[in-house]
């Protein structure tokens, strides 16, 4: 563990480095964050590209409550984290999230959230070391193996050839988040979509200018 620091009593960020003990790759450093100090641990593991911060939300209600001690990272390819030439497996990035918890002593009663592809790197997870955990929790995601829709396809094929982070966001936002109401609150709902917006674009430009992350790295690949 290195490059650890403790902000506040109930939060730490750091990097770890893992894939040590794994001779076909290099070691790569991951960053994580810690908030709580609570009994339960919750594991947090997000999707392509997406660094911590897109777990926020979540890590501001269980913070809540002092019984939780939450842990997010970013996968190697994304944000802090080293991301190194190549293809990435998601059973790579199960074995990268193993050795962050060998690092951090959660060796068991670990519960792990993972959603879109950190959903995938979780069945990994999981199926690698089923004793560690107590319980899994999976949303927009799949067990892979199975053809992504042609729209899906497009969808992501636009998003890599958006330049600028702006653009990019404004992009997924309203194609993710469109106005589910209608037309019952359209100021409402405008307002929350830019508040939106410009928070994912602040935590982009953040997380994806402080490290080596980025797209060398997000040339990621089903185990």
């Amino acid at each position: 563990m290195t490059q650890s620091s403790t902000v506040s009593p109930r939060f730490e960020k750091g990097h770890i480095k893992v894939g040590l003990d794994r001779d076909d790759k290099k070691p790569v450093k991951l960053y994580y964050e810690i908030t709580g100090k609570g009994p339960i641990k919750l594991l947090l593991i997000t999707g392509l590209g997406t660094p911590a911060s897109g777990w926020d939300p979540v890590v501001e209600y269980f913070s809540k409550r002092l019984e939780y001690t939450i842990v997010a990272f970013d996968n190697r390819g994304a944000g802090y984290s080293d991301a190194p030439h190549g293809l990435y497996s998601t059973s790579q990035m199960a074995q990268d999230a193993l050795d962050l918890l060998d690092a951090l002593g959660w060796y068991s009663n670990v519960n792990v959230a993972g959603i879109s592809m950190g959903g995938m790197i979780s069945l990994e997870l999981v199926h690698a070391a089923p004793k560690r955990f107590s319980s899994l929790v999976l949303t927009s995601t799949n067990a892979g193996r199975s053809p992504p829709q042609l729209v899906t396809m497009a969808f992501f094929a636009r998003v890599l050839t958006i330049l600028d982070p702006h653009l990019r966001l404004r992009f997924i936002t309203e194609h993710l988040y469109p106005k589910l109401a209608g037309s019952t609150c359209p100021a409402r709902c405008a307002v929350q979509n830019e508040q939106r917006l410009r928070r994912r674009v602040e935590e982009l430009i953040r997380h994806g200018g402080g490290g080596s992350g980025g797209r060398d790295g997000e040339q990621q690949l089903e185990a």
